[in-house]
C-alpha cells in the first residue's frame, strides 16, 4: 500500500492482493465468497466494451501452512474449485498456485531410504495430486518441517 501511495503514477496500474476470509472446510461457503470476489474483481478490471474472454489476467493463489490443518477430504475439491471459479470468470486466465504446505496423505517417511529419495517420491505424489486440479508442478523445493511441500504449480487447460 505504501508503494502505491508514494508513486501516484503507479496507483492506476497496480492492484493490491485481496484477502478472502472463509471457512475452508466449508466448500459451499468458500465457493460463494470466491465467486463473489472474482466477479467483483472482473467488474472493476474490465471495461464493459471489452469482452471478458479476450482479456488476459493473472490469478495467484498462495497456500502457506493452510491445507495441512483442513479436513483431508476437502483439500482436493478446494483446489479444483479454485481453478473452476477462476476459469468460469475468465477462460484466458493465467492461474498459479504458490505453496509451502503439506498435502494430505503425502508424507513418505521411510527409514530405509535416503532423504533425497523420500523427497523425490513426495514430489511425484504432489505433482499427481495437483494434476487432478489441472495444475502442473513447475517448481519444487523440498523442506523439512510440517509444511514440507513447497513449490509453484500452473494451470494447464
Amino acid at each position: 500500500e505504501r508503494f502505491v501511495q508514494r508513486r501516484k503514477v503507479i496507483k492506476k496500474i497496480v492492484r493490491l492482493p485481496t484477502v478472502l476470509e472463509a471457512d475452508l472446510n466449508n466448500l459451499d461457503e468458500f465457493t460463494l465468497k470466491l465467486d463473489q470476489l472474482l466477479d467483483q474483481n472482473n467488474k472493476s478490471i474490465f471495461d464493459t466494451s471489452i469482452k471478458q474472454a479476450t482479456t488476459y489476467t493473472k490469478t495467484i493463489f498462495i497456500m502457506e501452512a493452510v491445507v495441512m490443518y483442513l479436513n483431508d477430504e476437502v483439500v482436493m475439491p478446494l483446489c479444483q474449485q479454485c481453478v473452476r471459479s477462476v476459469i468460469k470468470n475468465n477462460p484466458l486466465e493465467d492461474i498459479s498456485l504458490c505453496f509451502a504446505d503439506r498435502f494430505p496423505g503425502i508424507v513418505n517417511v521411510d527409514n530405509n531410504t535416503s532423504s533425497l529419495t523420500t523427497f523425490e517420491k513426495e514430489r511425484e505424489d504432489v505433482a499427481a495430486f495437483l494434476l487432478k486440479s489441472q495444475l502442473q508442478l513447475t517448481r519444487w523445493m523440498p523442506k523439512l518441517g510440517r509444511a514440507r511441500h513447497m513449490g509453484v504449480a500452473k494451470y494447464i487447460p
